[in-house]
């Protein structure tokens, strides 16, 4: 094990129970996946799915967070409180290197990114011989049930950046979301 990795691991493993925390909460996952999985073969997919989780695993753990999770195509992530605009910074240059990475290969995917700020309960979940870090509770089903198909973010997670990196985003609709500048605004049209 890395230095890199023993950082992004041990700052989590250090909770012996069950502990509420505030964290920076992160699901991302590749859009239209399930289009491209049926498009190639099983193997092909296999080899996309494990450059992706190592390249993910890296920058995260680099930047001082936690992969708590693999899901097929997507992620759960955490960062600790005091590292928000660092796991921000990170998950916005993951976003614009993955979806560069993505395009060199012939796929037509993008990496969404939903971010929410907010308590969990996070530490070792599951029986004593195979118990695993999770994370549970409401910040994490906001981060999940975020709208997203670029790079969206909660406003509780737009008042922990420092103005440097609000720069980056822009009120969204009435429920104040915060996506990337250059993400079209969508319209009821547009959903039709």
């Amino acid at each position: 094990m890395d230095l890199a990795e023993a950082r992004g691991r041990y700052q989590f493993d250090e909770i012996p129970s069950r502990t509420l925390l505030p964290l920076l909460i992160s699901f991302i996952g590749l859009s239209r996946y399930a289009r491209m999985a049926r498009e190639r073969d099983n193997r092909e997919m296999a080899e996309l799915l494990n450059n992706f989780y190592c390249r993910i695993y890296s920058a995260i753990t680099d930047a001082g967070g936690r992969v708590v999770k693999f899901m097929g195509d997507a992620a759960l992530i955490v960062f600790r409180e005091k590292r928000v605009d660092v796991g921000m910074t990170c998950l916005l240059s993951l976003k614009e290197d993955t979806d560069a990475w993505l395009e060199s290969r012939g796929f037509g995917s993008r990496l969404a990114v939903k971010v929410h700020f907010g308590d969990v309960v996070a530490g070792p979940l599951g029986p004593s011989d195979g118990a695993h870090f999770d994370v549970i509770g409401h910040g994490a089903n906001i981060a999940a049930t975020l709208g997203s198909r670029g790079f969206t973010i909660s406003p509780q997670v737009f008042r922990k950046l420092r103005p440097e990196l609000r720069r980056w985003f822009k009120k969204h609709s009435e429920t104040a979301v915060y996506v990337t500048i250059d993400e079209p605004r969508e319209t009821r049209i547009s959903r039709l």
